[in-house]
């Protein structure tokens, strides 16, 4: 799915929670979207509106990502550098995910290898769970990190991607 049909869909998804997804809203989306690679922070979303000359306020940013993250549109991510990234949710609520201490990397696993232990949580704990998140932490093997890349936006080396790079 694109970025123009991204928007569209979470446009949909505010208006039938009753919110208004307006022109500041969707600027915060498209920036968030543009560089979903990289799980970016509310205020790296900020310092990238602004250089793109973006007359955004910085509290306008930070209120959308927290309501995208209320509605369940947005995962916030807290790293222990106490940095909190966001990335977005798909439909079908599977949180799992590879954190590169290294470089803050985040990577979704796209299986949902905890369907069993639901299961038994609902079975032998009569608990129904209605969402979870589980994060592996670790550094990927292939990683060579520099400082540009954990103070930048530029795409963990791990994956060896130039084309995540150019942004």
């Amino acid at each position: 799915m694109n970025i123009v049909d991204k928007v569209e869909q979470i446009s949909r998804q505010m208006t039938s929670k009753s919110y208004r997804f307006t022109k500041h809203r969707e600027t915060v989306v498209r920036a968030l979207l543009e560089h979903e690679f990289r799980r970016p922070s509310a205020e790296d979303v900020f310092n990238y509106l602004r250089k793109l000359s973006s007359k955004i306020a910085r509290a306008t940013v930070y209120r959308t990502l927290e309501l995208l993250a209320e509605i369940d549109i947005v995962l916030k991510i807290n790293m222990d550098d106490g940095v909190t990234r966001f990335y977005f949710r798909g439909d079908e609520y599977i949180n799992h995910y590879l954190l590169c201490a290294t470089c803050g990397n985040v990577e979704k696993i796209q299986e949902d290898w905890l369907s069993e232990v639901k299961k038994r949580l609902e079975q032998e704990y009569d608990f129904q769970v209605i969402d979870h998140l589980l994060i592996f932490k670790g550094i990927h093997e292939t990683g060579l990190h520099t400082d540009i890349e954990r103070l930048t936006w530029a795409h963990c080396s791990c994956t060896n991607d130039d084309k995540l790079r150019a942004h």
